[in-house]
């Protein structure tokens, strides 16, 4: 699999590695470092398997063994060792947040410090047909459903948000969404990953988000997590570091550079 990646040039005075995964059905191209960040991090992102020009063969062996929870974590993992990435401060969004933090769990040694925005947890069950019946749009109104979904004010940058089909091949994303995320069976092995973490953990979450239960994820986290911060973002839904990036980036530098 061709995988390309978004890498920050090389910061004069470095601390650490950032490690952005993207949601379903996005690309790593979608998050940014803002400009004091960069000065002092090495930034990642790289496609998931299925995602963007990470292609997989179309057929279902193939969307079998890769388009799951397992395989792309695993997929990461191999990323980071292969190129002896160090301090690694890790980044999830929504689905991306799932990976992120099964990453995490299983190698907590490569791992400095976990930031998982708007993820996908178990408490998004709830959110499932939600799920099913928004995310798969067939017109303009769906797609506008979609947005309404996905941001607050769905007026402000809603050419951001990539919709499934967009970009990446239909039945890839069809299957990774009917059968992976979807499926009781992912949803407890993805919390028996989450329930493990040990890596110290900010959980940023917009106030108004419909895919991800504010609520429910606060208290799915906060039961299991003993080193967790918790951000909540009161004007955005589920993309806050686009509805409020300037905040978002406060939070986050100060999470990054608090010892």
């Amino acid at each position: 699999m061709k995988n390309p990646i978004y890498l920050w040039n090389k910061p004069k005075k470095y601390i650490g590695t950032i490690f952005f995964i993207h949601g379903y059905s996005g690309n790593y191209s979608y998050f940014h470092l803002d400009k004091e960040l960069g000065k002092i991090f090495e930034f990642y992102a790289i496609n998931l398997p299925g995602h963007g020009g990470n292609k997989i063969p179309p057929n279902n062996s193939e969307m079998k063994k890769k388009l799951n929870f397992h395989f792309m974590s695993d997929y990461v993992i191999n990323f980071m060792v292969e190129h002896s990435l160090k301090n690694i401060y890790l980044i999830g969004h929504s689905m991306g947040g799932c990976i992120a933090s099964i990453v995490a769990s299983k190698r907590p040694d490569l791992i400095k410090k976990l930031i998982l925005i708007s993820p996908m947890n178990f408490a998004c069950i709830y959110k499932a047909f939600c799920f099913l019946f928004n995310f798969f749009p067939k017109n303009n109104s769906g797609h506008e459903k979609l947005l309404s979904l996905v941001y607050k004010d769905i007026n402000s940058k809603n050419k951001l948000f990539l919709l499934p089909g967009k970009e990446n091949n239909s039945k890839q994303m069809n299957y990774l969404g009917h059968k992976i995320m979807m499926s009781p069976r992912w949803f407890l092995m993805m919390h028996s990953y989450q329930k493990k973490i040990t890596t110290p953990t900010l959980l940023c979450l917009g106030r108004y988000d419909k895919i991800i239960p504010y609520k429910k994820t606060i208290k799915n986290f906060s039961k299991h997590l003993s080193n967790l911060t918790i951000a909540t973002f009161y004007n955005s839904s589920h993309m806050c570091f686009f509805e409020e990036e300037k905040l978002f980036f406060q939070t986050l530098k100060k999470f990054l550079l608090d010892n």
